[in-house]
C-alpha cells in the first residue's frame, strides 16, 4: 500500500499548483482499491486544512456511474474554506479549478446523529434526521484534470476526495413533507441557455436513498453521520463544464433558484 500521506500531498500538491495528472498517479503512489483509497482520503482531509462541515456522494446516478467507469456511488468530504452556506450565489476564479463541471444537487442539513441500528437505514429512516433541505451545486475539481478525471477509476478519485472542487448551498426548507423528491424537476441552464433537467429519481430512485446508502457505507466504516453535517446528494441534471465568465443556473421550484459564476 503507498504511503497515504505522500499520496494525499502529491494530489493537494498537483491542485494547488494547477498541474494536471494526465497520466494518473505515478504507479508507486497509486492506490489498488477502494480501501486504500479512502485512506489517502483521510490523510487528503487532514491536510487540506479546512474544517470538514460533511459529505458529498458521487456517483449516485446510472449517468455518473457509466462516465466514471464505476459501479456504484463513493463519497468525499466538504469543507467550510471552499462552500458558500445558505445564500442564492457564488462565485470562484475561474483559475483555481481543473475541471469546473457544475452539478445541481439535492442537499440537507442533519438535526440528529444517525448511529449504528440493528437494521441497515433505508430512506425513511434517514428522513426524521434530516433538519431542512436545499438546493445545492457541486463544482467538481480533481487532480487529474478535465481530460482525465472521469477514466481515473473509483480507488484514485477517491483519493483526490472524490474530485470535489467547491460547494454551494441555497437556503434550505425546514418543512418538506409534502414534496415528491424522486418526482421534483431541476433545470440547468448556463448563461440563460437550456442545458437540460432532471429529478430527484435519477439519485439511487430518491435523495434520500443517498443519505441512507451513505449512513450504512460510514457505519460499515467505522464512522458516523452526525447532527449538522451537510450531505449533497449527487448530479440530477446533464453534465455541464463552465468556462470563464460563464454562469450556471439551477432552478428547483419551490426550493429556489441558485447560480454559480467562474469569474474570468
Amino acid at each position: 500500500m503507498p504511503n497515504p500521506v505522500e499520496v494525499a500531498e502529491h494530489l493537494l500538491a498537483m491542485r494547488r499548483a494547477r498541474t494536471p495528472l494526465t497520466a494518473g498517479l505515478p504507479e508507486r503512489l497509486r492506490p489498488s482499491d477502494i480501501a486504500e483509497g479512502y485512506a489517502v482520503q483521510q490523510a487528503y482531509v487532514a491536510a487540506q486544512g479546512g474544517q470538514p462541515i460533511g459529505y458529498k456522494v458521487a456517483a449516485t446516478s446510472p449517468r455518473a456511474q457509466a462516465a466514471l467507469g464505476v459501479e456504484g456511488p463513493f463519497y468525499g468530504r466538504l469543507f467550510d474554506s471552499t462552500s458558500s452556506l445558505d445564500t442564492t450565489t457564488a462565485s470562484w476564479p475561474a483559475e483555481r479549478f481543473l475541471v469546473g463541471l457544475a452539478e445541481p444537487e439535492f442537499a440537507v442539513r442533519l438535526g440528529a446523529d444517525l448511529p449504528e441500528q440493528p437494521q441497515p437505514y433505508d430512506r425513511e429512516t434517514v428522513a426524521a434526521a434530516v433538519a431542512s433541505l436545499h438546493p445545492a451545486f457541486e463544482l467538481i475539481d480533481s487532480a487529474y484534470g478535465r481530460e482525465d478525471w472521469m477514466s481515473a477509476g473509483a480507488a484514485s478519485l477517491i483519493a483526490d476526495n472524490a474530485a470535489h472542487g467547491t460547494f454551494l448551498l441555497g437556503p434550505g426548507l425546514t418543512d418538506f413533507s409534502d414534496l415528491a423528491l424522486g418526482d421534483h424537476q431541476v433545470s440547468l441552464t448556463v448563461d440563460e441557455q437550456p442545458i437540460g433537467s432532471g429529478t430527484g429519481a435519477n439519485v439511487l430512485g430518491h435523495p434520500f436513498n443517498v443519505l441512507a446508502w451513505l449512513a450504512n457505507e460510514l457505519i460499515a466504516q467505522g464512522r458516523l453521520l452526525r447532527a449538522g453535517d451537510l450531505v449533497t446528494t449527487g448530479v440530477v441534471t446533464p453534465f455541464v463544464y463552465l468556462e470563464a465568465g460563464q454562469m450556471a443556473r439551477a432552478d428547483f421550484g419551490v426550493l429556489g433558484s441558485i447560480s454559480v459564476t467562474l469569474s474570468a
